[in-house]
């Protein structure tokens, strides 16, 4: 499945605004205040029509509707525009996957005792598939449910509170539903991901208990079989973090130390809460995704991350990550989660230059488009030919056109001077070295007496 278009009538920044989206992957890209973030959130207030019924709901808030100035003289007042109207094709999810819905309409026509009022069409009938493929399972009949999430930029995957205990996660029935809890905040609530990991942990003890057999956890590994398939669903999150973190081998949780803990090919042991920034955002994001796929699809048994199909929205996908990781994230979520689709925004040339242009959407104030190029192209490039931006400083830039531009005038002194002032300021450049090689060559000539 995946979400083929959608239109946005006064949300946020826009007024009338269209997207189409390729099937895989999409890169959202522009400056701020072009409403990338604005068109994540207006993509997740229409899917949270389709989910009702199946995950919690999700507030319509008052800043979503967008405002238009009034004036008055010298007076301003910037008034609510109705009605707000969000439209998407998406591929449906009940006959078949290659049938196409009707549009899902979000619609806002204003508010009624401070209360929006929301009139979605399509989404019971969305819902009720849902709901009607999981009331299928006393029959023995197994679908296989679509991943959704949005993971916002204030992610950090923190705790909001105690600390889950093995007693809680021992207490938590485990539902395929449960896979849908805050979906459209993914990160929120973090103490849920933490407690399927320590009940994983549990049900390893556990069968590793009735085999009789005394294993350390890398035996434990192999011999587990803690899902109706027969396959180990943290076994399955490890393969998808083991793909996405490098060195990372895989998390499980510390009786001993109360936590979780992230193995790498080293040998060595990192707790959860003293990885880098960038280690747990990438983590957790992924852990997650691998997490609430198993939750939704147990009967894919080992191909649940190639299976599961999906719809998943990250905003500013280059979070916290080194250019060196920014240059593979996008290789390494399309190999884990081939199925599902991804619409993610960034700032980060090094992403850009990972996609094809069919899968950047570049917005400015009026329109959306696809660049000429993108795939291959170096930082420099895309920096200053797809974001419009310089890729180096302006003012050293300038000096150094000045430089050459002295040397096509043949104002060899006066370009020596430039060089010699500029190499004190920033120390050995290759463009400073280009400018002696040129003055050199064009000397040496003169002194020849060649043109």
């Amino acid at each position: 499945m995946h979400l083929d278009e959608i239109h946005i009538q006064n949300f946020k920044l826009f007024n009338q605004r269209s997207f189409k989206f390729h099937p895989q992957f999409n890169l959202v890209v522009g400056v701020n205040g072009s409403g990338k973030t604005s068109l994540l959130k207006a993509t997740v207030q229409v899917l949270a029509e389709c989910m009702k019924g199946v995950s919690q709901d999700l507030p319509f808030e008052a800043d979503d509707v967008r405002r238009t100035p009034a004036y008055a003289g010298i007076l301003i007042r910037y008034e609510k525009k109705y009605p707000v109207k969000i439209q998407a094709k998406i591929s449906y999810i009940g006959k078949n996957l290659n049938e196409q819905c009707e549009f899902i309409e979000f619609l806002k026509l204003g508010e009624t005792a401070g209360h929006p009022l929301n009139m979605p069409t399509g989404s019971e009938d969305w819902g009720y598939l849902i709901q009607n493929k999981v009331d299928k399972l006393d029959q023995g009949q197994w679908e296989t449910l679509p991943v959704m999430a949005f993971y916002r930029c204030n992610r950090l995957w923190k705790n909001n509170g105690t600390t889950p205990t093995p007693f809680d996660a021992a207490t938590e029935k485990e539902s395929r539903l449960a896979g849908y809890d805050s979906w459209f905040d993914a990160s929120a609530d973090f103490s849920s991901f933490w407690r399927w990991v320590i009940a994983k942990h549990l049900e390893r003890l556990e069968l590793a208990e009735a085999i009789g057999s005394q294993v350390n956890y890398e035996e434990a590994i192999d011999i587990s079989h803690g899902t109706m398939a027969g396959i180990d669903e943290l076994q399955l999150v490890n393969r998808a973090v083991a793909g996405c973190l490098e060195n990372a081998r895989g998390i499980r949780y510390d009786l001993k130390q109360k936590t979780i803990l992230i193995g790498w090919n080293t040998g060595e042991l990192t707790p959860f809460e003293l990885l880098s920034d960038g280690q747990r955002v990438t983590l957790a994001m992924v852990a997650d995704i691998a997490r609430r796929a198993c939750l939704l699809n147990p009967h894919l048994g080992g191909e649940v991350l190639e299976e599961t199909p999906g719809i998943v929205l990250i905003d500013e996908l280059d979070l916290h990550l080194h250019p060196l990781w920014q240059r593979r994230i996008i290789g390494d979520l399309r190999r884990t989660f081939p199925k599902i689709q991804f619409i993610a925004t960034t700032h980060s040339p090094q992403l850009i230059g990972q996609v094809k242009p069919d899968e950047i959407l570049l917005l400015d104030a009026k329109e959306t488009k696809h660049p000429g190029q993108s795939y291959g192209m170096d930082s420099n490039w895309v920096l200053r030919h797809i974001m419009g931006g310089d890729d180096r400083d302006a003012k050293i830039a300038a000096r150094l056109d000045g430089i050459f531009e002295a040397i096509e005038d043949a104002q060899f002194d006066e370009a020596e001077k430039d060089i010699a002032e500029m190499r004190a300021e920033i120390g050995e450049h290759p463009d400073l070295v280009e400018a002696e090689a040129l003055i050199s060559r064009y000397t040496r000539f003169s002194k020849n007496g060649e043109e």
